[in-house]
């Protein structure tokens, strides 16, 4: 098969494990006449003549040097295959085949030069194709069949679901002509993106109210594990012989017909199986005793000390004189080259997605922050800016390199505790030296904190932690809740729970 893709001309064989899952949904008789209509280099018409050697095997290929080598691969098997130089779409050399079974693994997406050259086609029963071939490729391959017929054709994935091709679907589930969709595995084409589709079909019948369409989800498979599609085949047999589905394959569903069309006719097997989110009894029990069991932690909290408001006396000091008179120290930060950083290590980079708790990138620095950078300290106090706002943290490890987008004050002469510096920084009082900076590091020494007695510091730390207890408390009862009613929503949209 040959695909082009823009200038240049790539071989995309079918893959061999997908040669078999199509000719197993063909079910391929002894007797039968076997089109593939973009044979390639054989593969698939090779796999059913060994399969049924008393098959007649037929196709056409546009590219004679394909042609040339699929006449060698039978040469060499043994296998009599009929081979014709020619293409399918625009002057096919088999178009008066009515075959048993069909095959087609085209060139996706190949675009139509010249619109008004296929207007007219008697094959486009369904619709003319826009834009693409895919949709032609399907009414090729439907046009092929004989009465009793059934075809295979690989498309991709979007053509389940485009807006481009909705008006072709329609007529195809109208016309009851499409039997299953297989959404294939990813990677399942070397070259191409995304999870191409199978469609199962044959010659139209009447009565697309009553018909149902089998969609099959087996996208997350690893189809290079031997017989990891095997139970695709069986349940489309299941399907066919009028069996309800196996119990225990949850990606597989026949619709409605009518249900498929009355959603645009979508037919992306996700959009209709999508898994049951009922959460099993245990869950519910525990996740309902979290909830209560942090409701009572709230109801145990004392009553918080009283307050009161003074004057402001107007005794404040900068960071800039505190570090002047040596009571802090500014940590001085040296941009990090991306070639010193690593996955691993043991002296992690400090930056505002780790200070906000999203650890899934950390890097660590060990070589290089050896001999070129400070390392923090337990009780630094961090700074960071999350957009507009400033963050500030307590650090309560050290041994990390701080990036630059993160300063450090570190307390030296025990004045001021981290805490009570914390509490000021992050101050509303101090927002006001963030107005009008454009850039991402506003300049703490202009940033100022009142002059209290490290006793009223104290005191003060004790209560703002008191305050963050009961916050962080409300809000772990909250996240739970949240999760216990997402519990609750899911059980009701199944239809499975009881209020006792």
């Amino acid at each position: 098969m040959l695909d082009r893709t823009g200038s240049q001309d790539l071989v995309a064989r079918t893959d061999p494990g997908l040669r078999s899952l199509a000719t197993a949904l063909l079910d391929i008789d002894a007797e039968n006449t076997v089109l593939d209509a973009a044979c390639g280099t054989g593969g698939f018409l090779l796999q059913a003549a060994r399969i049924c050697p008393d098959a007649t095997c037929i196709g056409v290929e546009i590219d004679m040097n394909q042609l040339r080598a699929a006449a060698l691969c039978a040469l060499i098997a043994g296998l009599p295959l009929d081979l014709r130089h020619g293409d399918s779409l625009h002057h096919d050399p088999a178009s008066s085949l009515r075959a048993d079974r069909v095959f087609i693994d085209p060139p996706f997406n190949v675009r139509i030069s010249d619109q008004g050259s296929i207007v007219g086609d008697p094959r486009w029963v369904f619709g003319t194709p826009t834009m693409n071939y895919d949709f032609g490729w399907l009414q090729h391959a439907i046009a092929r069949l004989n009465d009793a017929g059934r075809a295979v054709v690989a498309l991709p994935e979007a053509d389940l679901s485009s807006g481009a091709g909705q008006m072709i679907r329609t007529e195809l589930l109208k016309s009851s002509a499409v039997e299953a969709v297989v959404l294939l595995p990813r990677g399942s084409y070397p070259g191409r993106s995304g999870a191409p589709a199978l469609w199962a079909l044959h010659k139209p019948k009447a009565g697309a109210e009553t018909s149902r369409v089998l969609l099959i989800d087996a996208s997350s498979v690893e189809h290079r594990d031997p017989g990891s599609l095997d139970w695709v085949s069986e349940t489309v047999r299941e399907f066919r012989n009028g069996h309800e589905l196996s119990v225990g394959i949850p990606r597989a569903r026949a619709v409605s017909s009518l249900d498929v069309l009355m959603d645009g006719a979508n037919l992306l097997p996700s959009r209709w199986l999508a898994e049951s989110l009922l959460p099993s009894q245990g869950t519910l029990e525990e996740k309902l005793r979290d909830v209560e069991a942090a409701v009572a932690s709230l109801s145990v909290v004392g009553p918080l000390p009283h307050v009161s408001l003074a004057e402001r006396d107007g005794s404040r000091v900068k960071v800039g004189e505190l570090v002047s008179n040596r009571s802090v120290k500014l940590v001085r930060t040296r941009a990090l080259p991306s070639s010193a950083q690593q996955d691993v290590g043991t002296i992690p980079v400090l930056t505002p997605a780790v200070l906000s708790g999203y650890t899934a990138g950390q890097k660590y620095a060990d070589s290089w922050a050896e001999t070129n950078q400070q390392l923090t300290k337990a009780g630094d106090v961090a700074v960071w800016m999350a957009g507009e706002a400033i963050r500030v943290r307590v650090l309560a490890d050290g041994g990390a390199v701080p990036s630059t987008q993160v300063q450090i004050i570190r307390v030296i002469d025990g004045s001021y505790l981290p805490e009570y510096l914390a509490v000021c920084l992050a101050s509303g009082y101090n927002s006001r030296f963030l107005r009008g900076t454009t850039v991402q590091r506003p300049n703490l020494r202009d940033f100022e904190v009142p002059v209290v007695t490290l006793e009223e510091q104290k005191s003060i730390e004790e209560y703002v932690a008191r305050i963050d207890g009961i916050r962080d408390q409300i809000r772990r009862a909250s996240n739970l809740a949240e999760e216990l009613r997402g519990l609750v929503v899911d059980a009701v949209g199944e239809g499975a729970l009881r209020v006792e």
